[in-house]
């Protein structure tokens, strides 16, 4: 029964992409009931990304804008901007120390660039993009490369960066480090196995406010899903079959809470330093 389970959920997954290809366009940052039908899985993946986005297109110039989105490997915030209504005028580079992500990132209209770096040094100059995104990178660096990334992010934006990840901190604010161990104890009952990238964050020193505060003190730092709706969804949609149903039950049962402390993660803003282009 599970293999048949695992094999009807790889076909429906299969029809999803063709379907969300071809009739989903991307129009602003609130899960409804579209998204419940074209993105009933990985809900956090669309929230933080479509945040993120909005972000971007509310404090855009008008005209062409230019974002550099730093370890997707093509993923991420790439997912939405090729269906977002205003695709035409928004430019993609995309940057990340994996060799193999960077060369797997497919040609599209609004792929301006791809390269391979270091986050915290990035070969680029002073202002030479408008936004630099980065979602759910910063808790695979260490506190001082978190440090220099942030501020090389800085640099290079001219208008603003913006950042995602699982925080700790914030006199309770933030509980990111239970969340994952709350929610690796039900995978693995669930499911006999361990889940590899809770494990990385596990391993890590969760970033916290204050310490983000120390480089960047001017920064918002807005709380980003409730820590008890997060692990709710991100048991059920891994649900075969059942799990695409995840959207609906989010909409009906969860979304009205998941505004609402302690969060699990954090949205970090902060306006650029450079120069313009």
């Amino acid at each position: 029964m599970p293999r048949l389970g695992g094999l009807v959920d790889a076909i429906l997954r299969r029809i999803l992409n063709l379907l969300r290809a071809r009739f989903y366009t991307w129009r602003g940052p609130a899960y409804g009931l579209r998204e419940a039908v074209f993105w009933p899985k990985l809900i956090d993946y669309w929230i933080r990304n479509a945040e993120a986005l909005a972000f971007i297109l509310r404090e855009a110039p008008e005209g062409e804008v230019v974002i550099l989105d730093i370890g997707s490997g093509g993923g991420g915030l790439g997912e939405l901007v090729g269906r977002a209504e205003d695709r035409h005028r928004l430019r993609l580079i995309v940057a990340d120390y994996d060799k193999a992500k960077v060369a797997a990132v497919a040609p599209r209209p609004f792929i301006a660039g791809r390269f391979v770096a270091d986050a915290a040094h990035l070969p680029l100059r002073t202002g030479a993009v408008d936004f630099v995104s980065s979602i759910d990178l910063l808790e695979h660096l260490s506190p001082d490369r978190r440090s220099e990334f942030l501020r090389e992010a800085r640099r290079v934006a001219r208008r603003a960066s913006i950042h995602h990840c699982p925080m700790e901190g914030g006199e309770g604010m933030f509980r990111a480090e239970e969340g994952d161990k709350r929610f690796q104890d039900a995978h693995l009952r669930r499911f006999k196995r361990r889940e590899a990238f809770t494990d990385e964050h596990l391993g890590c020193l969760y970033p916290a406010p204050e310490e983000v505060r120390k480089t960047l003190p001017e920064a918002t730092i807005r709380g980003d899903q409730n820590a008890g709706v997060w692990l709710k969804y991100m048991m059920f949609y891994r649900r075969p079959v059942a799990g695409y149903l995840a959207g609906f039950a989010y909409l009906m049962r969860w979304r009205r809470r998941n505004g609402r402390p302690p969060f699990y993660s954090a949205f970090i803003t902060a306006a650029g330093e450079g120069k313009p282009r």
